[in-house]
């Protein structure tokens, strides 16, 4: 497989070895096996890149099938030798980013379809790094009655957030919808990709948005 072989595995040894090291908890020899086909991996990953995001998409598609390949590596059986082996790995590790990169297309087009014009909840924050239309709180300038009814509406919001019980998704739209972060922001914060983030925010403020319906 061009672009993926080895000559030499960990300390000397053969393909076969190098993945026996792994499987038995080496992660410097996992690094070593990942590494021979990271950019066959990048390139899978480009198929299923968001085009709006398409560096991020990749790179995080390639992290979270490294992390699979890792928690799955009992499960990967080689050949009779190295050359079988190694054309085994590379066409198993290239089926896991081809896995991830179909999950999140899967995911974004089910986003999609369900609400192709999601608009964030009618507060301000938020909206300019989501790609939503935030909707201000009615026209009234500085009066009393405009302050008290933004307070208002930021307070029942702030009760719909502690409602949800997940705590990730919790601190995702408060930092996304509050702070203003963007999704790429928080996922680096979270330690999730960047479609995950954008998922779960989703599926949140829409739990939200039900809770709050015909409230604001």
């Amino acid at each position: 497989m061009s672009g993926g072989r080895m000559g030499l595995g960990h300390e000397g040894h053969g393909f076969d070895e190098l993945v026996r090291q792994a499987q038995n908890g080496d992660r410097r020899a996992m690094d070593l096996l990942l590494e021979a086909w990271r950019s066959q991996m990048v390139m899978v990953a480009r198929n299923y890149a968001d085009p709006a995001h398409a560096a991020e998409s990749v790179s995080d598609f390639v992290q979270e099938a490294e992390l699979r390949a890792w928690q799955g590596l009992a499960q990967f059986r080689g050949g009779v030798n190295d050359q079988e082996t190694q054309a085994m790995w590379g066409a198993w590790i290239q089926q896991i980013v081809r896995r991830v990169g179909l999950n999140h297309v899967q995911a974004r087009n089910a986003q999609r379809r369900k609400d192709p014009d999601r608009k964030v909840l009618p507060l301000a924050g938020g909206a300019g790094s989501t790609g939503g239309a935030g909707l201000e709180p009615s026209a009234g300038g500085s009066s009393p009655s405009a302050h008290f009814l933004k307070d208002e509406r930021a307070q029942l919001v702030r009760t719909a957030l502690e409602g949800i019980p997940d705590e990730t998704d919790r601190a995702i739209v408060r930092l996304c919808f509050f702070d203003g972060l963007s999704f790429g922001q928080i996922a680096a914060r979270v330690g999730f990709c960047y479609e995950t983030v954008r998922q779960r925010y989703h599926e949140a403020l829409g739990r939200m948005e039900n809770e709050l319906k015909g409230r604001l």
